[in-house]
């Protein structure tokens, strides 16, 4: 699944870069509630947020040739998205004269909110790559990870041997590993183990 939506963003990207406008509509589409809520949660102001994600999108259509359809998109538009935000706290900070104190308690928030979305992002990589295992690998990694059960209780509630636990836990964890490195995702596989 998470292929799919890789290779259709993908192909927007490409059709983008020919300067197609429904690829551009279709980006925009795919990430606008993403990025309000993002942009929201960092000034609490819905006109100003919508100013920022309209902004960000004239940014990508004004670059749109330069677009590389084999980076990490939601990377490269959420980086313009933190940068909107702080220009537009810089900005506000000289005509309003705002502490320093909240600019850099804002840039906290900034990096927590930012570092949530990766959160969400990975769990839906994992949850994306859970769907691929075989149905006896999936129930006992969550039996394993989300039940907190040992393996010796796994193999009491599937009436299978521990040894076949540990080896579909196991082959699970490799499969998971391997595809999740594939997208460059290294920091997740700590979760893993």
């Amino acid at each position: 699944m998470q292929n799919d939506k890789t290779t259709y963003e993908r192909e927007l990207i490409l059709r983008l870069m020919n300067d197609d406008q429904a690829a551009f509509q279709g980006l925009y589409l795919l990430y606008r509630k993403r990025i309000f809520s993002t942009v929201y949660g960092f000034i609490r102001n819905k006109e100003f947020a919508e100013d920022i994600y309209q902004e960000t999108f004239t940014t990508i259509w004004q670059n749109r040739n330069s677009l590389n359809p084999d980076t990490n998109f939601s990377s490269f538009i959420y980086t313009i998205v933190r940068n909107k935000v702080f220009d537009y706290l810089r900005s506000i900070s000289k005509y309003e004269r705002l502490p320093e104190s909240f600019l850099s308690h804002t840039a906290d928030d900034s990096a927590d909110i930012l570092e949530q979305l990766k959160a969400t992002e990975l769990q839906d990589l994992l949850n994306e790559e859970l769907k691929k295992l075989n149905k006896q690998q999936r129930c006992v990694f969550n039996m394993s990870r989300e039940q907190n059960l040992s393996y010796i209780e796994i193999a009491d509630h599937l009436g299978i041997s521990v040894y076949r636990v540990n080896y579909l836990l196991s082959g699970a964890l490799k499969s998971i590993r391997y595809n999740l490195s594939r997208y460059g995702i290294l920091s997740v596989l700590w979760l893993l183990f």
